[in-house]
């Protein structure tokens, strides 16, 4: 009896990569092995389409197909990789926004997809916390903030510009009346919220005479008399919170 040898080709058994995550404009490299051919698609976005480890760099999720190929047996097996392109797409809730010296504002950014992430900015000058969504800024002087968010995977930055305004932390009476009752008896510029000092300040008569030379205010009176109703020079330096140095000078006028 005559013999008859039948081959039996053995498909090859493919080893993929696995399914990934990866953020906009990133790459990946696919790998696969098994068989000693390899056949990718869709080529879009592929380094090579025949080899057995081609970088991906797709524009949007994208399931990448990979025939791997025995050539001895002729046998084939097909297996796919599934990558998944994420977003984290980001926007700062103000561009540019002005306050008054001593006022706060709440920083943030708008997400378009909900989750969970941190955040840090900086610098953390001013904030209450540096690592949570909507830190609260309390500047005493012009600040650019910077957001980094991530989800764990990818991360994405945001600017807010916060500008302080420190010609309206100091306010100088024009007129004072020191009578007595209480109200308006001294001379002394107000400050809102806390936002200065005065480190010098000068009075001076309708002569030229000095009358009042300190940093406390002004009662009124030189050498304990009261000074009568009239206009008197004044000079004075604040330091405001961001150490910033101003100098003030005009007429207030003294009514009895």
């Amino acid at each position: 009896m005559d013999s008859v040898l039948v081959g039996v080709g053995l498909y090859p058994v493919p080893d993929i990569s696995a399914d990934t995550t990866i953020c906009v404009d990133g790459t990946v490299q696919l790998s696969a092995s098994g068989g000693d051919a390899y056949f990718w698609t869709p080529a879009d976005s592929l380094t090579c389409t025949l080899c057995h480890n081609p970088i991906a760099n797709p524009v949007s999720s994208t399931i990448y197909y990979v025939t791997v190929r025995d050539t001895a047996s002729g046998c084939e097996v097909m297996d796919s990789i599934s990558i998944l392109v994420e977003n984290l797409a980001i926007s700062p809730i103000f561009i540019d926004t002005l306050l008054n010296s001593g006022e706060t504002v709440m920083l943030g950014v708008n997400l378009e997809v909900s989750g969970s992430y941190l955040y840090l900015w900086s610098p953390s000058d001013y904030l209450n916390d540096s690592t949570i969504a909507n830190p609260i800024s309390t500047p005493v002087r012009d600040v650019t903030y910077q957001v980094i968010v991530t989800d764990g995977v990818c991360s994405a930055t945001a600017s807010l510009i916060v500008r302080v305004n420190t010609e309206l932390a100091v306010q100088i009476p024009s007129a004072f009346t020191p009578n007595g009752d209480g109200k308006n008896d001294d001379f002394y510029p107000v400050f809102l919220n806390n936002s200065g000092t005065v480190i010098h300040f000068r009075v001076y008569n309708r002569y030229g005479q000095l009358i009042h030379n300190s940093t406390t205010p002004w009662d009124g009176k030189f050498k304990g008399s009261e000074q009568p109703t009239g206009t008197f020079v004044y000079y004075m330096t604040i330091r405001l919170k961001n150490e910033e140095q101003q100098n003030y000078q005009g007429s207030v006028t003294l009514v009895r």
